[in-house]
This record gives C-alpha cells, structure tokens and sequence, in this order.
C-alpha cells in the first residue's frame, strides 16, 4: 500500500464526484465516504436513498408517501410526534413506512406504535378481529 499517495477529490457538480489516487476499492470508498460528508444535506439524502432501495420503490413514490405524513391507524402527524417525543430523534418519534414482508407491497405511513402493534398480530385481519372482540367483551 502507498502511504505517500495523496487522495484528492474532485467535483463536478453538487453530488457528482471522484476520488483521485486510490490504490484499492476499500481506500476509495473510505475517501468517497469523507468527501460526500462533508456535503450539506448528505444525511437526507442518503436516507432517501436507502428508503428507495429498501423498499423497491422511485423518489416520487416516497414524495406521494410524506404528503400524507400521519399515521393512517391513530392519526397522529409527524409534528406531533416531534413534540410528544421532545423533538428527539429515535425509532418512536418519527412515522414509518409500512410494508409487508413476505411480498414487498408498501404499505402506507404509520407511527411506531401502530405499526408494533400490527406486527406483533403478525399482521393477521383475523387476529385484529379477535383483538377488536376481547376488547369489546372486556373493557
């Protein structure tokens, strides 16, 4: 390995680059890593990114999801979220995007309870149903 070798990064554009003088992928990704961090707004933008590909769905897509940004079980918005939780960034204070594991297929928008709960039914209608029953008979 080079240990003298200078890295360097040159940009074309906003978010278009390249890292001159690495010897190996590992270096270079290292580098690209450092140089896209130091861009405003690459946090967003990679979790954008990430959102896209998790869920095999366009940009667009994920627009048209946050224009509806509640939970579409309880109804509460991302703004009251944010102060429930004291504008803290964790798993719980912000909506998540619901998808079913086995096909793919997105879902719509749901906060961490609602979508917890889903889960823990196993997704199941009927399951739901016989939750809905016992909470009738018994409350």
């Amino acid at each position: 390995m080079h240990t003298d070798l200078k890295v360097s990064t040159i940009w074309y554009d906003d978010w278009n680059f390249e890292v001159v003088g690495h010897t190996n992928q590992k270096e270079y990704r290292r580098e690209y890593t450092k140089a896209l961090r130091k861009r405003k707004g690459h946090k967003e933008i990679a979790s954008r990114k990430h959102k896209c590909n998790t869920y095999n769905i366009t940009e667009e897509e994920l627009d048209e999801l946050w224009e509806e940004a509640w939970c579409h079980i309880c109804g509460i918005t991302q703004t009251e979220l944010n102060k429930k939780h004291k504008y803290k960034k964790t798993s719980a204070s912000k909506l998540n995007i619901d998808h079913c594991h086995k096909t793919g297929k997105v879902g719509k928008l749901l906060c961490n309870r609602c979508n917890t709960g889903l889960g823990f039914l196993q997704d199941s209608p009927e399951l739901l149903r016989r939750a809905i029953q016992y909470l009738k008979e018994n409350r």
